[in-house]
């Protein structure tokens, strides 16, 4: 009895343990292209044949509306609620 109920916990905490870390790699990756390129990379990109990006960042939807991330002022000011100070 008591084996089978060390091999269920067991069980239980590796899941929980693969849970975890699935849900911090999603939470974690990245979403888009690299913030920061340099000159270089964009030349040995274009001499690859590549397109190198025109932008660094993307905008995506949050709690339905629209996040720029050259703009985060614009969505905080979308939203009807304020911090009260």
């Amino acid at each position: 009895m008591t084996s089978s109920l060390r091999f269920r916990a067991a069980i239980v905490s590796i899941a929980l343990f693969l849970a975890f870390v699935g849900i911090w790699h999603i939470a974690t990756r990245g979403t888009g292209t690299v913030a920061t390129m340099s000159p270089e990379y964009a030349k040995l990109m274009t001499e690859a044949g590549l397109t190198p990006p025109t932008s660094t960042s993307k905008s995506f939807v949050v709690m339905g509306k629209t996040f720029d991330p050259a703009r985060p002022e614009d969505y905080l000011n979308s939203f009807r609620i304020r911090k009260a100070s």
